[in-house]
């Protein structure tokens, strides 16, 4: 009869490598997911977050008016942007037009827009609080106006208060610095086009 063999001690390390290196495998892979998926995750947030955001903003100058013919209320640099609109209001649960002043800006790295409606509109003392859009993001906005009838130029600033501009372009960009910045633009063409002799 047989004796009943014993694992040798060469037997052992190497069944333990061989579970290690398995064990590891199955680690790296599983955590390589879970970061793809994180990653993929934030990015579609922050594509959200973006187009959410620049589809406001093609709201709002779409319908946006000059307030008077001596004064448009529409002013803007290359990082700020104010001006009249009309805007959606909840009252007695309907949705109703009203008349607003809205601004976009970038504050403490953060894209913020102030809506003031109704008599509010034109207050600048008014106590409404700025709301906050997209995070860790930086704006730039550019003004075309028509020329020669065809061609249209930008500028980086708007002070003409007898027109408005042609079309505003967007340039949004998000994300942290650790991870890859992105950039969405976008054209906005308001809906009163003015040919200017500049």
């Amino acid at each position: 009869m047989r004796k009943p063999r014993a694992f040798t001690l060469m037997e052992m390390l190497i069944a333990v490598t061989i579970f290690a290196v398995i064990v590891v495998s199955i680690y790296s892979a599983f955590q390589s997911g879970i970061f793809g998926y994180r990653n993929i995750e934030d990015a579609l947030d922050l594509n959200q977050a973006a187009f959410s955001s620049l589809d406001r903003m093609d709201t709002d100058i779409r319908n946006c008016f000059s307030f008077s013919s001596d004064d448009n209320k529409f002013s803007g640099d290359s990082g700020n942007i104010s001006f009249l609109t009309l805007a959606n209001i909840y009252e007695a649960n309907r949705i109703k037009k009203s008349f607003a002043f809205v601004s976009y800006s970038v504050k403490d790295n953060k894209l913020i827009r102030l809506c003031r409606t109704g008599s509010a509109a034109l207050n600048a003392d008014s106590a409404i609080s700025p709301e906050e859009m997209v995070e860790n993001s930086g704006i730039k906005f550019e003004y075309g106006y028509v020329q020669s009838g065809r061609v249209v130029v930008y500028r980086n600033s708007w002070t003409d208060k007898k027109n408005l501009p042609s079309c505003v372009k967007v340039t949004l960009s998000a994300g942290s610095e650790a991870k890859a910045r992105k950039v969405f633009e976008r054209t906005i063409y308001l809906t009163a086009i003015n040919e200017q002799k500049q």
